[in-house]
């Protein structure tokens, strides 16, 4: 199957400045695209940040999960 689906992905980090923006740069550099951006405060020094993806298929969305993963203020990152 062919086309662009939509997904949510949950990413608990650190909360520091700058986070947004590394999430922002490694999800455009998999060529996937953010369609909404949500922010909850966990507590005061972490955030979880539900991200609504428009991805390609399965394999493209593991690969955005398994590179946010990588960036150092993630504790956590899940398909929602």
């Amino acid at each position: 199957i062919k086309g662009e689906f939509t997904t949510v992905v949950e990413v608990d980090v650190i909360n520091k400045r700058g986070v947004l923006g590394e999430m922002a740069v490694v999800i455009s550099s998999t060529g996937a695209n953010i369609d909404d951006i949500r922010v909850f405060e966990r507590d005061d020094h972490r955030y979880m940040v539900s991200l609504t993806l428009i991805v390609e298929d399965r394999a493209h969305l593991a690969k955005i999960i398994r590179s946010i993963g990588k960036l150092k203020s993630v504790i956590h990152v899940r398909r929602g």
